[in-house]
């Protein structure tokens, strides 16, 4: 029996264009790394999922401003 591996995917780019649409202007990724008060590098691999390590506060920061829950930033798949 061969076990499904599962992984975490950062959804911050959905997340974007929906406060995007939202309050009808485009978000900058500058703007979104001050909030969630993480360099813009960062927040470059955030948007691009390409982080291993969450940070707590970076988490309940970026839940805030998109106003969402954790299950609506973060999912867990499966590799199919």
């Amino acid at each position: 029996m061969t076990e499904r591996r599962r992984q975490l995917r950062i959804k911050l780019f959905e997340l974007k264009r929906l406060k995007e649409l939202e309050i009808g202007r485009e978000i900058t990724q500058v703007e979104i790394a001050t909030v969630a008060g993480i360099s813009e590098r960062a927040i470059s691999s955030w948007m691009n999922d390409n982080i291993t390590r969450y940070d707590k506060g970076t988490l309940e920061k970026l839940c805030h401003f998109f106003d969402c829950d954790i299950n609506e930033l973060l999912e867990l798949q499966s590799d199919q």
